[in-house]
């Protein structure tokens, strides 16, 4: 059941935004800033976070969005689920393991 009664009972992520364009537009512009602009983390990194948060938080459209895009950018396939199992001994940056 959504959280919002306007929106049909399978409502996912798509559906709110077709319903409410004036806060879809202001959402994109937020999300590219912080996906697209000046970061020290790279556009994979950030997609990667943008996945395990999403994980996180029981998002399987925004994961899997995140996953795919994180992948284009050159992230192994298997690290989203290594992160999950255990942040400490997946294959990535040390610098990356206090953000996650």
């Amino acid at each position: 059941m959504p959280f919002l009664k306007s929106l049909p009972e399978d409502a996912h992520v798509p559906h709110l935004f077709s319903r409410y364009p004036h806060i879809y537009k202001l959402y994109s512009m937020a999300s590219l800033g912080i996906m697209r602009g000046p970061s020290p983390l790279s556009y994979a990194q950030r997609e990667l976070i943008g996945a395990f948060v999403s994980a996180l938080n029981g998002c399987r459209y925004c994961m899997g969005s995140h996953n795919k895009t994180a992948e284009m950018f050159g992230v192994n396939p298997d690290l989203l689920e290594q992160l999950l199992e255990d942040v400490e001994s997946a294959a990535i940056e040390d610098k990356l393991k206090p953000v996650l």
